[in-house]
């Protein structure tokens, strides 16, 4: 196999938002590895991927929400033959997400501002990108 190339990982970038937003819940499932861990947004600890896909098809993907991204420059950088990491930022706004409280569900805004996101990306034996891991944070007000 060859390196992974900077405008490989922008384009699966690119692509996850696209999936993630049209609400594409089982090509979005294909685009993380198995073992795959997530530091999601309001994330207290590191988290297998099956439980954030829980978490996200109740709130994004089960819900009538719509969701919009802006996504900032992606710096790419290669870890070894078969690995890269994208760090960029983003904007991330989702109208009408399930909110799950104590009380009962609801649905409300999330606005997310510049927000600060890391992808490792692993090239998976069949020569696509899948995402090992996954940092998203967001700046204190």
């Amino acid at each position: 196999m060859t390196m992974i190339a900077r405008a490989e990982v922008e384009a699966a970038v690119h692509h996850y938002w696209g999936v993630f937003a049209s609400k594409a819940r089982e090509e979005l499932r294909k685009l993380y590895a198995e073992n795959a861990s997530v530091f999601g947004s309001s994330s207290k600890r590191l988290e297998p991927v099956r439980l954030t896909w829980i978490r996200r098809d109740r709130e994004y993907m089960a819900s009538p929400a719509r969701m919009t991204v802006r996504l900032g420059n992606i710096d790419v950088e290669p870890v070894g033959a078969d690995a890269a990491l994208a760090a960029y930022n983003m904007t991330f706004e989702a109208q009408e997400k399930r909110i799950v409280s104590a009380m009962a569900g609801r649905t409300g805004h999330e606005h997310l501002a510049n927000a600060r996101v890391t992808h490792l990306f692993i090239r998976d034996c069949d020569g696509s990108l899948r995402i090992l891991h996954e940092h998203i944070s967001a700046p204190v007000d």
